[in-house]
């Protein structure tokens, strides 16, 4: 995929967000993009391929959205980044102009994606790709749910330290009442959320805010999805402190 951005645009600086997404973990990449996505210059364009449709009926597309692009299958991997009352637009890929020739359909990331993303790169309008969409994939995996005044999520992520990340926000846990509330996770009370991670002692579990602003379940100097056996797609919810 580099070696077709390079050959296009010699001059595009390349720059790996993850390669460590666990295989067809659709979800898992959402949550990351809508994680880094801002912390990237305007005009940037994303390419993300967690794409375990490949090659089907599955739309190829191009977002527009917070002043940047974003290169894709349409599964839901650009969930997170459709932030509500934001603007977008979105085209299919659809211009046999801008693709490769390819003896097979499931390397699009290669054959699609890496030469839309460098034609995007070189300064081609979205429009000339295909036609507009009206109506993207998205995945609710993505957000958590509010039920009966408690606060339902999902383990989004499990870092090589063996953090549990979630998909519920800073923001979603200040509507509940912020770090007063208690994290419950693999049928175990967490407790209240503790500021770092040495807030509590070696081998003790703790629930944080992590660096990107998501509630994560740790364990000082431990693999908090060892000691809770649990992994991705796991529910954690939280609830306002008793008493």
């Amino acid at each position: 995929m580099k070696g077709v951005i390079y050959s296009l645009n010699p001059g595009a600086a390349v720059v790996d967000i993850s390669h460590a997404i666990e295989p067809h973990a659709v979800v898992e990449a959402a949550w990351l993009l809508s994680s880094v996505a801002r912390y990237y210059p305007p005009a940037t364009v994303h390419v993300a391929v967690v794409d375990p449709g490949v090659g089907s009926g599955r739309k190829e597309i191009i977002l527009e959205t917070g002043g940047q692009f974003f290169v894709g299958p349409d599964n839901g991997i650009f969930s997170g980044v459709l932030c509500p009352g934001s603007p977008w637009r979105a085209f299919g890929i659809e211009d046999p102009r801008f693709l490769l020739d390819a003896p097979g359909r499931t390397f699009q990331g290669r054959d699609v994606f890496a030469p839309v993303a460098a034609y995007l790169s070189l300064g081609v309008d979205p429009a000339e790709f295909g036609n507009p969409l009206h109506r993207l994939e998205e995945s609710d995996l993505v957000h958590p749910r509010w039920r009966k005044g408690e606060l339902e999520g999902d383990v989004v992520r499990i870092d090589r330290f063996g953090n549990l990340i979630t998909n519920i926000s800073w923001e979603d846990l200040s509507r509940l009442g912020g770090r007063g509330c208690e994290v419950w996770a693999g049928g175990r009370k967490i407790g209240p959320l503790t500021g770092t991670y040495s807030g509590v002692g070696p081998g003790e579990i703790l629930a944080t805010i992590g660096g990107f602003g998501w509630l994560e379940i740790a364990v000082n100097r431990g693999r908090a999805a060892d000691v809770l056996a649990i992994g991705n797609g796991a529910p954690v919810v939280v609830r306002k402190k008793e008493g």
